[in-house]
């Protein structure tokens, strides 16, 4: 079948027909019988992976991450990029991805003469040149993909004062700065205390880090006062090395830099961090061979196991720290700085999925891809040619991770058998085992979902045990590539019987769905939620930190939620059409019966539950408290975000309150009231702040076509002027409504513009068309049917008549 499909299986005039189906079909026949064999030894032979669904270790809360590295002047298409890859939805617990803000640029390089250092007071509405503008530009890359920030602090070359004014910008409600900016705070909760620090090539560590302990003490005071400048918890991470070996330039290395840094921070310090490169002793002279690759997380795994996590757990025990101290892989990718192929194709992609499943693994705050865009240079991760449309292999593991895994980590081994390489190193040659395993379990402990990866370019076979849980489907979906230098990966998805001898395919990643009943009782777990196994979790030795909300990934699981945000059913996926429920009658024993049909899916649960804006900052009480408080619940279902509906009676404006004339956004820059009219980017900032998908009510009555179009080229077009001189990337609306309630008298217009329907819908029409032509990105226009008791039912304005999408009877 290979044969076949890869396309040496062909005929065409002129070939000597024969001859080639001869060779042919002796090659087919070699491997069937190859495959015939190595199914026969696997069924003998094939190792065993345990999963214990009854052991709930901990909250998958780890961060899959992608790096920030180019500023807006001279970056390829990049609105088109960040929707590419906002447009993931991330199912599994954190229910975001991260966006790691920060690098070597931070503190400056030596190496580079141009990386002086980032200060992010000195560089406001600049937009390059690389590698520094204004923080802004990135903030809002942020909101544009939907993703928690980490933000990496200038150590090296700034201070602990000007750490803690960013901290008040990023986080203080009553900031002067982003308040005169028209900016609510932006509650980023992670920070790094500079970038790979312990090396000698960043600027700083020759006066500020040549030792563990000199870089620590500074850390403390740095801690300190970004603390007392934030209002919500923040989590502060040191270095702990330069890359994966666990050195620096004059530190002590290994657990003894561990127990230096967390004896003198204490408390202050919450995460220790390591860049997970190929590095020395596992990559010789820079010899990036394939296998040596694979080895490092082995190596990786290895020494977390016995020598980091250990002193961690050791130091927090010794200093009573009260909190766990968690391990963050801040930067990694395979080095191959010179050629973009193995950099976007398998290797790469397999590497990342493996050091995701050791973040899992170790239940570490982040593991971040390094880096999202830099043009065409070997460290641009996600996009072929600088196109948003051409995405990578890289790209597609974070689709299928985000996907695809569940929301709790649970117990897993293997029997030892699986088959293995060995890698020569500078030090003590490593065992790569070919298969590298994670299992986490839904919510409501149904789903079991294995997150496998094959290391090897060989296929491998394996048997799954679950114990005594029975099992009622099991769903394989793949990513292969075949070998390490395909830039690409096939994906497919299958239904097995049983768990029995189960084939990965060559440089492959897998997610086994298994959906079980079980019969021993819900799912113990070890500890609390963020406690593990002691083999291989850092674990807490007091209570959680008193200053710690809730809400954060330390303390609380979030629900899972499904992947699948498409109104159409795909192959394979129960069909649509009308739901099957019967119902009787009453009874005083039975009560009634709802019945339920799985199998008949009618759509996707897209319908937003929104909130309406009604306030502007002038005279609002504790906004950015209630902002942070309803931005904190994360929406699991369908579209993944809450919404926010951006105007009302006020936008046309009312005849019975003299005061609401007309909302028009181009005459109110700056204004922070009177109630009702304010800058509108305030609205638009509150609605990044609580991560909502925005509706904006368009000023029908009072205002013009030409306005509505203006207002869309704000929101929407790369290439807004008034927008760009602000600093702001588009903001990426998708959906409006034609004034507010314009079928009521009281609405400012109605008499000219909305008497009758038609009159309404045949100026809508010029609307509709004006707006669409300022938007890059579609968009999606509602037009008022009625008004009951302030209830608006949207349906769709197409170039042909008004055509309703769907129908109420009110």
């Amino acid at each position: 079948d290979d044969t076949i499909k890869d396309g040496r299986l062909r005929t065409h005039a002129g070939i000597a027909f024969c001859t080639c189906t001869l060779v042919t079909t002796m090659s087919i026949m070699a491997r069937v019988l190859s495959l015939a064999l190595l199914l026969f030894v696997a069924g003998a032979l094939a190792a065993t992976i345990n999963v214990d669904p009854t052991n709930v270790l901990h909250t998958a809360s780890t961060y899959l991450s992608i790096n920030r590295n180019h500023v807006p002047q001279g970056t390829n298409n990049l609105p088109g990029k960040l929707a590419a890859f906002g447009a993931i939805n991330s199912g599994y617990g954190p229910k975001k991805k991260m966006y790691r803000i920060g690098h070597g640029i931070t503190d400056g390089r030596h190496d580079y003469n141009y990386m002086l250092g980032y200060h992010f007071q000195q560089v406001w509405n600049k937009t390059g040149p690389y590698p520094y503008d204004d923080i802004r530009y990135s903030l809002n890359e942020a909101k544009t993909l939907n993703a928690e920030i980490i933000m990496v602090v200038n150590f090296g070359t700034g201070t602990p004062e000007e750490a803690a004014a960013l901290v008040r910008y990023l986080n203080h409600p009553d900031d002067a700065t982003r308040k005169s900016q028209g900016m609510p705070p932006y509650n980023v909760k992670y920070f790094e205390l500079g970038n790979e620090i312990s090396w000698t090539r960043e600027r700083g560590h020759e006066t500020y880090a040549y030792t563990e302990s000199v870089y620590a003490t500074r850390c403390k005071t740095f801690a300190t006062m970004m603390r007392e400048q934030s209002p919500i918890p923040i989590e502060i991470g040191l270095v702990g090395t330069t890359k994966s070996n666990w050195y620096g330039n004059g530190w002590s290395g290994m657990g003894t830099t561990v127990t230096n840094l967390i004896n003198i921070m204490q408390d202050d310090m919450d995460f220790i961090i390591y860049h997970g490169y190929p590095s020395w002793p596992v990559i010789v002279n820079d010899n990036l061979a394939s296998l040596s690759v694979m080895a490092q997380n082995v190596w990786n795994r290895n020494i977390l196991k016995t020598t980091i996590v250990p002193a961690i757990n050791a130091a927090m025990a010794a200093n009573s720290v009260s909190h766990p101290v968690r391990i963050a892989n801040t930067e990694f990718f395979t080095n191959a700085y010179n050629s973009a192929y193995p950099q976007r194709g398998t290797m790469e992609a397999l590497f990342t999925a493996d050091s995701f499943i050791t973040g899992l693994l170790y239940d570490m705050v982040v593991v971040n891809n390094f880096c999202f865009d830099h043009g065409q240079l070997g460290d641009s991760l996600m996009f072929w040619n600088d196109s948003p449309t051409n995405t990578t292999a890289v790209f597609a593991t974070h689709k299928f991770i985000a996907e695809n895994l569940k929301s709790r980590v649970i117990e897993s081994s293997d029997d030892g058998t699986i088959a293995t390489k060995s890698v020569t190193t500078a030090q003590t040659p490593v065992v790569v085992p070919a298969l590298s395993y994670a299992a986490t379990l839904s919510d409501n402990s149904d789903v079991i979902t294995l997150f496998i990866v094959n290391r090897f370019e060989e296929a491998q076979i394996a048997t799954v045990s679950i114990g005594s849980s029975s099992v009622s489907n099991i769903q394989m979906v793949s990513l292969a590539g075949g070998t390490y230098w395909n830039t690409r990966m096939t994906s497919s998805t299958r239904t097995l019987a049983n768990l029995n001898s189960i084939a990965f395919p060559a440089a492959s990643m897998t997610m086994l769905h298994i959906t079980i009943s079980s019969s021993g009782g819900s799912p113990a777990v070890s500890g609390t939620t963020r406690s593990a196994s002691s083999t291989n979790v850092v674990t807490s030795t007091a209570a959680n930190r008193a200053t710690t909300s809730s809400s954060t990934s330390r303390s609380s699981v979030s629900a899972s939620s499904s992947s699948s945000t498409s109104r159409s059913s795909t192959s394979g996926s129960p069909a649509g059409g009308a739901a099957t429920t019967s119902t009787t009658g009453a009874n005083p024993t039975t009560g009634t019966t709802i019945s339920v049909t799985p199998s008949n899916v009618l759509h996707a649960t897209s319908t937003y539950l929104s909130v309406n804006r009604n306030h502007v900052p002038q005279g609002t009480n504790n906004l950015a408290g209630k902002i942070a408080a309803f931005g904190a619940i994360n929406s699991g279902y369908g579209p993944k975000k809450k919404m926010y509906r951006i105007g009302h009676g006020i936008t046309d404006g009312r005849h019975d309150y003299n005061y609401m004339l007309g909302y028009h956004f181009q005459q109110v820059w700056n204004k922070t009231g009177p109630y009702p009219y304010d800058d509108i980017r305030i609205g638009l900032a509150e609605a990044a702040a609580m991560n909502a998908q925005v509706i904006m009510v368009v000023n029908f009555g009072t205002g013009t076509p030409e306005e509505a179009a203006a207002l869309v080229r704000y929101l929407n077009h790369p290439d807004d002027v008034t927008r760009n001189s602000q600093g702001l990337p588009p903001f990426n609306v998708q959906h409006f409504e034609l004034g507010n309630e314009i079928s009521w008298t009281r609405e400012r217009g109605h008499d000219t513009y909305a008497s009758t329907e038609v009159v309404y819908a045949t100026r809508c029409k010029t609307f509709a068309t004006m707006m669409r032509e300022q938007s890059p990105i579609p968009i999606q226009i509602g037009v008022l049917i009625i008004m009951i008791i302030f209830i608006t039912i949207l349906i769709h304005l197409s170039p042909s008549p008004i055509r309703p999408c769907w129908h109420y009877q009110l």
